[in-house]
């Protein structure tokens, strides 16, 4: 009886690694690297007044994070990510898109655990950094504050689909305040939130 026990046991171990929340630890490195694709979502107006709207457009993003435990569950992580956003401004009848591009680039601290032990392959995060505009949308004269300091939280779930493949899917906002022409009147000082729905393949560089 103890014997079909312990062999129950040892066929089982295998097929709870691959379960979601068991043995997640089993696929976190101590130094890994996450290349990652992303969708961008501009939530906040860069201009919404008199003289017309004005709001980055959805798009794709490519991007990578480094992360290094630092002890336990906790993490640090350094990310960047570049998005082909440019603009749509509403004047009028007048909506022609201009092409441009979004920068983002940060350092986060990692919590990894969840809520219970259970949940070791949840992970919350918030640090801060830089997005920096640029692109035919940003080329004209004027354009003197294009790059911003930026807040970012998130948090992301780190799923196992075979022993060696795993995916880590997050989302995070970056809110910070920008006024792409601070010495001149068309753009006055407006907060954005502009959101990074994201998946990668973490590569492990080290393990624990």
């Amino acid at each position: 009886m103890r014997l079909t026990r312990y062999r129950s046991t040892a066929l089982l171990s295998p097929l709870m690694a691959l379960l979601p929340g068991v043995g997640a630890a089993q696929i976190v490195g101590d130094v890994e690297l996450t290349p990652f694709f992303a969708s961008y979502y501009a939530l906040g107006q860069l201009k919404d007044d008199a003289a017309g709207r004005e709001k980055q457009t959805a798009a794709p993003a490519l991007g990578a994070n480094l992360t290094v435990r630092i002890t336990g569950p906790y993490y640090v992580e350094g990310s960047v990510a570049y998005s082909t956003s440019g603009t749509v401004p509403y004047s009028g009848s007048a909506n022609q898109a201009l092409p441009g591009h979004l920068a983002f680039a940060n350092v986060r601290l990692i919590y990894r655990g969840g809520f219970n032990p259970g949940m070791s392959n949840m992970h919350f995060f918030a640090g801060g950094g830089i997005v920096n505009r640029g692109g035919e949308a940003w080329s004209f004269d004027g354009a003197s504050s294009l790059t911003n300091a930026a807040g970012v939280a998130g948090l992301g779930v780190r799923t196992q689909v075979g022993l060696k493949l795993s995916f880590d899917l997050a989302a995070e906002v970056h809110v910070y305040k920008a006024d792409p022409d601070s010495d001149r009147d068309y753009y006055s000082p407006r907060w954005q939130q502009d959101v990074l729905v994201r998946i990668g393949i973490p590569i492990i560089l080290r393990r624990p």
